[in-house]
């Protein structure tokens, strides 16, 4: 062996005697953890913060002409409702009960009630519905004042109250008489149209704008004050002509809805029409005035004054969408069957036999 092999061989003896002799220091800490990765983590989505209703702290106040439990206020209401709410505006109702208190002293009085409270809470912006309440509250009180109205539901010509004004705009609310004729000469057995109402004011401005709008002649006429003269009237019109409309029948005290309708179901023998759903249960047909249209319309304007927007700048209105409805009870009495076309549009009355109490449920076909 050379002396360059044996001095390597010693070496390396020498190395190993030293490692084997030395202590073996403890690991480190942070050996025992896992390696850290070189990929970076997702950032965390930002929690986002509660949308805040735009007009929170305003408040608008709607006076109805009628009350509570009448169908076509209701639905109106709830529409208002639907846009102001969750828009962060406080929306208090006031109802006049016109329909089932129909003396002058009394709607006068609930009227000033209702300005006593307007003037009391000052709203940013008053909603009223229908003429009573424009007659007898936006006419003598609010029209001139700083206070916006958007006033719905009035019918025919808004002109005769003096609207629009500078502080108040306004939606007219028209019948579709056309379409609901149009659909009753189907079934009729002649032309011969006739009229059947109770005598409110509505009721009294629809047969006027009816006749000078449509050119709509009458045959017969019938304008009832008492549930007896409302019965001796549909009776009456069975022999007199082909078809009738009929423009109200509410506001007889003396009328129990259920009764009122098992009477006039149980006398059909002509088809009949209207335009209002709560008359529904009293006709065969109904193109309809939609109030979630007209209360959608009224609190959708109500926003745009709260923008800054004045009354006199928003353009008068008129109700467009028709609702096709059909009575099956009427339809079965008089032996009517209706087309495909018309089952698939319309929304269909049930016979009243189903109905709990009396009351109006409605089927979607």
């Amino acid at each position: 062996m050379s002396v360059k092999h044996c001095v390597a061989s010693l070496l390396v003896l020498i190395v190993a005697a030293i490692c084997v002799s030395c202590p073996q220091q403890p690991p480190d800490e942070d050996s025992t953890r896992p390696a850290a990765t070189t990929t970076e983590q997702e950032p965390m989505t930002p929690v986002a913060e509660p949308v805040k209703p735009l007009y929170v702290g305003k408040h608008v106040l709607e006076v109805d002409s009628y009350n509570d439990d009448y169908a076509w206020t209701n639905r109106l209401t709830e529409a208002v409702r639907q846009v102001l709410e969750p828009a962060g505006v406080e929306l208090q109702v006031i109802r006049l009960d016109a329909k089932r208190h129909q003396e002058e002293e009394y709607i006068k009085q609930a009227a000033a009630e209702a300005w006593a409270t307007i003037q009391e809470v000052q709203p940013d912006v008053v909603i009223v519905s229908d003429d009573i309440a424009v007659q007898d509250l936006v006419v003598p009180y609010l029209l001139g004042t700083d206070t916006p109205v958007v006033a719905v539901g009035i019918n025919w010509d808004a002109s005769i109250y003096g609207l629009p004004a500078e502080n108040v705009c306004c939606q007219i609310e028209i019948a579709l008489i056309d379409e609901i004729l149009a659909l009753l000469e189907k079934y009729a057995d002649g032309p011969r149209l006739g009229l059947l109402s109770t005598d409110t004011l509505t009721a009294r401005k629809n047969i006027h704008y009816i006749k000078e709008y449509f050119g709509v002649e009458f045959a017969k006429e019938y304008i009832a004050g008492t549930y007896a003269d409302y019965q001796q009237g549909f009776l009456s019109l069975q022999d007199e002509v082909d078809m009738f409309l009929i423009a109200s029948n509410v506001g007889l005290p003396d009328m129990d809805e259920a009764e009122g309708i098992r009477f006039v179901t149980e006398n059909y023998r002509i088809p009949s029409g209207t335009w209002n759903e709560t008359f529904m249960q009293h006709c065969l047909v109904g193109v309809l005035k939609d109030p979630t249209e007209v209360g959608t319309w009224a609190g959708t304007t109500a926003l745009t004054i709260l923008d800054g927007t004045s009354p006199a700048e928003i353009p008068t209105s008129a109700n467009e969408r028709g609702l096709l409805q059909i009575n099956m009870n009427v339809a079965d009495k008089l032996g009517v069957v209706f087309d495909t076309a018309v089952l698939k549009e319309a929304t269909v009355i049930r016979p009243v036999d189903d109905l709990a109490g009396g009351e109006q449920a409605n089927d979607n076909p």
